[in-house]
């Protein structure tokens, strides 16, 4: 546990910092995913010969995707003019 709020709080901090700013295309994806899937795999303590897929990576780490924590903080950086009741700037 105490691994996991490490991760969630130092790493990726500095990992998100700036992302509602961001253009994410398929290669920032795939760069996100594996860096994600690196962190959560270090932190579970699985080697690269344990022949485990990366859905049960996610599924032991029962944390929300960093990709979609991505997303979110960019749609909501876009929407903050219709929170306002602005439908045209």
């Amino acid at each position: 546990m105490k691994k996991k709020k490490c991760i969630k709080s130092c790493i990726w901090s500095v990992a998100l910092y700036g992302s509602e700013t961001w253009t994410v295309g398929k290669n920032e994806e795939r760069i996100i995913n594996a860096f994600e899937r690196r962190c959560w795999r270090r932190m579970l303590k699985i080697k690269w010969t344990d022949r485990i897929t990366n859905d049960k990576v996610f599924q032991g780490a029962k944390e929300e995707r960093l990709l979609l924590k991505i997303k979110k903080k960019n749609r909501a950086s876009h929407g903050y003019g219709t929170k306002l009741g602005i439908t045209s700037l």
